[in-house]
């Protein structure tokens, strides 16, 4: 039988039954609560608030008890993805214009982006990232062309150097659609989508 610890953790879901949920273990045992109704896709920790990217109510900020304080709600559709939060800063992923759009933080206000490709429109479907040592990890779709005209999966795992953002490095290639990157303690966890594989493995050297 699977053994987990006590812990709280929360989840955004996208699509049919989309929402913010709140998982509560206890005793290997867990309720599920479901505490918005919406489009949810990525959410980060700010000190003690969240930042949570909705693709129907853009950009939310929640307070440690899971009520929206602040919200943005851009007029362009910009198709939120994934969230992190690094010096003040929220980066999310603005995955219909290949960009990572920069947020200050707490006030939800625009003040920059990362360009990933030219494209004005979704040919990569970035859609995840994570910040570790001044370095963005993201996971996109296909790292050239359009991601729906290929002919087979083409899905990458890059870093881009918050210093210097012009020379991204590829960590994992051919990869199914992936997802969901984390960096912990030498090690990198992503999650294969289509292969409907989760992978774990050791960092690359340079990461570490």
């Amino acid at each position: 039988m699977f053994q987990y610890d006590d812990c709280t953790v929360l989840v955004t879901c996208c699509n049919l039954a989309g929402g913010l949920y709140r998982i509560t273990f206890k005793e290997q045992s867990y309720t599920i609560d479901r505490i918005l109704y919406e489009d949810c896709r990525g959410i980060a920790q700010y000190n003690d608030n969240y930042v949570l990217a909705s693709s129907t109510n853009g950009i939310l900020l929640l307070n440690n008890n899971l009520y929206e304080t602040k919200r943005n709600q851009p007029e362009a559709d910009l198709d939120f993805h994934g969230v992190a939060v690094h010096d003040g800063k929220a980066y999310i992923v603005e995955t219909s214009r290949n960009t990572i759009g920069i947020y200050s933080l707490p006030h939800l206000i625009r003040i920059g982006e990362i360009n990933i490709s030219p494209e004005e429109t979704n040919t990569k479907h970035i859609n995840d990232i994570c910040i570790i040592n001044e370095s963005i990890y993201l996971t996109m779709f296909c790292k050239h062309g359009e991601w729906r005209e290929a002919t087979t999966f083409s899905g990458v795992l890059m870093e881009y150097s918050l210093i210097d953002d012009k020379h991204p490095k590829t960590h994992f290639s051919w990869l199914k659609q992936p997802h969901s990157v984390v960096v912990d303690n030498g090690r990198i966890l992503y999650c294969n989508s289509a292969g409907f594989d989760l992978t774990l493995t050791p960092c690359p050297t340079e990461i570490q």
